[in-house]
């Protein structure tokens, strides 16, 4: 059988730790965007709905 030494998972998570953290800004700033687009002309609000949904995965891509 297979086991999880907690050693391990706390080491992988303290290494994507930075990643996490930037992908949950993104992702707050992407609701905020979506939120905030209700304001504008209906052409308008869709474009920048469609561009910040398309927006948060990209930004999760490594450079």
């Amino acid at each position: 059988m297979l086991s999880i030494n907690m050693e391990d998972v706390i080491g992988v998570l303290q290494t994507c730790k930075p990643y996490l953290i930037a992908f949950g800004v993104v992702l707050v700033l992407a609701i905020i965007a979506i939120i905030a687009a209700s304001k504008l002309p209906k052409a308008t609000r869709s474009l920048a709905r469609g561009e910040s949904v398309i927006a948060w995965p990209l930004a999760s891509l490594p450079i």
